[in-house]
């Protein structure tokens, strides 16, 4: 795939991120994806895009490019997490989703570090590793070149939280940096629809068709690992 698409994703990591993002679309273009989950308390204000009370294999879908990062569903200070650990691996989750997201334009998680790498540089393709990642994928059916996601990352200290690292099809919004605030649940909240909006400039045509977690370590070899706790979409914010 590679040879094909050289010229198109010359700025993205490897062939990792490559074929993530190409698979990703493949697989969502026959418009067959998984809706989010109303929530029973206010279903008209929030949908869950995860499951955390479901096997993983049963909500997620796990595509490995170098070795293995280590994906397990855990309870973690009470509550259920899907745990990540780099093994100087690149590999990642997926899922597919389907939701209007102008209606909920609001994306909230939370994710826990628990280490991260030292010398990671999302600007440098040998040193391009992320601790955590929260992928959103946005596909055009059979024009995998011209897909673009929004990435959420979580690395190394060089960088500094409010960063936008672009890239032509999946720009880097950095918004944590380094282990300041490892060993402690962080949730985010982040207007999707106006992030795409920065990072291309112009809102999306369409919607999300998946969502992705990567944690890797391929590139510099250091440890890496965290904890991702649940997603949602939000109509609007308290």
């Amino acid at each position: 795939m590679d040879r094909f698409f050289t010229a198109d994703f010359s700025g993205l990591k490897g062939s990792c991120i490559r074929w993530l993002v190409c698979l990703l679309l493949l697989l969502t273009a026959d418009e067959s994806f998984a809706a989010g989950h109303e929530s029973s308390a206010s279903p008209e204000k929030v949908l869950f895009l995860t499951r955390l009370n479901q096997p993983l294999k049963q909500e997620w879908e796990h595509q490995k490019f170098t070795g293995e990062t280590k994906y397990l569903l855990v309870s973690e200070d009470g509550k259920p997490a899907i745990q990540a650990a780099g093994q100087q691996s690149s590999s990642g989750l997926y899922k597919k989703i389907k939701y209007p997201l102008k209606a909920y334009p609001w994306l909230e998680w939370e994710w826990k570090l628990k280490i991260a790498h030292k010398t990671a540089d999302l600007r440098i393709k040998e040193k391009e590793d992320m601790a955590l990642g929260l992928f959103v994928i946005f596909s055009r059916p059979w024009l995998p070149w011209k897909t673009k996601s929004i990435a959420y990352v979580w690395t190394s200290a060089i960088h500094q939280p409010g960063q936008l690292i672009m890239r032509p099809h999946h720009p880097y919004f950095v918004l944590q940096a380094g282990e300041e605030k490892k060993g402690r649940w962080i949730i985010e909240r982040r207007n999707l629809y106006e992030d795409y909006k920065r990072a291309y400039g112009e809102y999306p045509a369409k919607d999300p068709k998946a969502i992705a977690l990567f944690t890797d370590n391929d590139q510099t070899k250091e440890p890496a690992a965290g904890f991702y706790g649940s997603i949602k979409a939000i109509k609007k914010l308290p």
